[in-house]
């Protein structure tokens, strides 16, 4: 068997091996830069909104319908069962009074104790025969559509408050009812109209700009949103869900610093989301705040219902950047109790490729195996144990990896290119054009493989 002369050195290193082992070599750290840091793995987690529907009819027999005559004596029993909310005893009087026709405010009244008492069907009926007596009952309308929000009817609670405002009810309460529904059923443009029109005459109600804060942020005006969360700032410098907000929409109009300083004001006044913990770990690595990110991460470990993808990015990033006491201050902080396999595939595979950059290559080694157990079909794994058996000259294992790797789409064009790599290790520079082929019909961008076949073709035409 002819030898093969092998490939000088500066020819091997034009053939770029892109793998879990040698990916994590250290990087000078630009602060400035992108610094690979995604910041779509977690999101900002806002309070929920709470969204009070109320149909601005208080619990009264004064109505702008009038009471039958023969109705008064109830109504003297009805007035203080309900000025205490005694609903039950206010119910009951109500089915003891027996008539044959009862007036539209006595059924208005019977709506109001059901819908109180979540007897909705019996207060859509009560509410409904009102309307049947006196059509004009404007009341009604608005309770009607009070009750239809609650039970997200929408439109049967837009025809009700048409049919108020048709009868002269024009307030706030209407015009936010109605931007409520429109924020609903997604026309957040239509809502922010009707939210304007409920704060101009209502413009301290907290829950009209809390209904046009996410009316502007559904329809993606951020900058008209942020002209609004500062100037609700001014007046509430302590509300935690305007920073948070605020948070929100500088990151949408990629104003990080901004971003990170608004989270970081609502953690200190006591949100203690683990999401939240987390993306201000993000930010604070997006910024080079490293040891304030640590901290961060170290918090967010502590919750339960953190799962370990969520912090391997942030790991990775502190090994990829040369800090490894802190990514292996962070990595001990997290316990495999309850921890699913897939997760666990990952965190072994994390500490694998921290043992890889401090130089450890049997603790790595172990860490693979693990991890490989655990995600047997990991494709960066499998990339990893091809490189690490590869650079110790293990060549039939390397291979056995490198094709397993090659079945892994995300993964695929690395692992050819690896294979390619191996086969020069070994002066097999036909077999490598064919891996750099495979690969280049993968990424048909990639001009460097392109180049570095024609190398290895005229290299094995020059051998004969």
């Amino acid at each position: 068997m002819n030898a093969k002369r092998r490939i000088p050195l500066s020819l091997c290193c034009l053939l770029t091996v892109l793998s879990l082992a040698n990916a994590n070599a250290q990087v000078p750290f630009d602060k400035g830069s992108d610094n690979g840091m995604d910041l779509g793995t977690v999101k900002l987690v806002l309070d929920k909104p709470i969204w009070l529907i109320s149909s601005n009819t208080p619990l009264s027999v004064k109505q702008e319908a009038r009471l039958d005559p023969s109705e008064q004596s109830l109504a003297q029993k009805l007035r203080p069962a309900l000025d205490k909310k005694e609903y039950k005893t206010a119910l009951a009087l109500l089915e003891a009074h027996s008539s044959d026709k009862k007036s539209a405010a006595l059924w208005q009244v019977t709506g109001q104790v059901n819908m109180a008492m979540s007897r909705w069907k019996q207060a859509e009926s009560a509410f409904l025969q009102a309307i049947k007596v006196q059509p004009g009952l404007a009341r009604s309308h608005r309770s009607l559509a009070a009750l239809y929000i609650k039970q997200s009817t929408y439109d049967k609670a837009q025809q009700h408050i048409r049919s108020a405002l048709a009868l002269g009810q024009q307030d706030a309460q209407l015009f936010g009812q109605l931007a409520y529904i429109n924020l609903q059923n997604s026309s957040p443009w239509s809502a922010i109209n009707g939210y304007q029109q409920a704060l101009l005459l209502e413009p301290d109600s907290r829950q009209w700009q809390q209904g046009l804060m996410f009316a502007l942020l559904e329809a993606k005006h951020f900058q008209p949103a942020q002209a609004l969360v500062e100037e609700l700032l001014v007046k509430r410098p302590k509300d935690k869900a305007l920073w948070l907000h605020r948070s929100q929409i500088s990151m949408e109009l990629g104003q990080l610093d901004k971003a990170l300083s608004s989270l970081e004001v609502a953690l200190r006044l006591g949100d203690t989301t683990a999401e939240n913990l987390l993306l201000s770990a993000q930010l604070h690595l997006k910024q080079g705040s490293v040891e304030q990110s640590v901290k961060r991460l170290t918090q967010a470990l502590k919750s339960s219902n953190v799962s370990f993808e969520q912090v391997a990015s942030s790991i990775e990033w502190l090994a990829h950047y040369g800090y490894l006491t802190q990514a292996n201050k962070v990595i001990k902080g997290v316990s495999t109790r309850g921890m699913s396999a897939r997760d666990k595939g990952q965190f072994y595979g994390v500490k694998g490729k921290i043992a890889a950059q401090m130089h450890s290559s049997d603790k790595a080694l172990g860490y693979y195996l693990k991890a490989i157990k655990f995600s047997p079909d990991n494709g960066e794994l499998l990339l990893a144990l091809a490189e690490h058996y590869r650079t110790k000259s293990e060549f039939g294992r390397a291979e056995l990896y490198y094709l397993r790797a090659e079945v892994s789409a995300d993964v695929r064009v690395q692992a050819l290119v690896g294979h390619a790599q191996l086969a020069i290790d070994q002066a097999l520079y036909s077999q490598a054009i064919t891996y750099l082929n495979k690969a280049l019909q993968q990424s048909p961008e990639r001009r460097d493989l392109a180049r570095n076949i024609k190398v290895l073709e005229r290299l094995v035409s020059q051998n004969g």
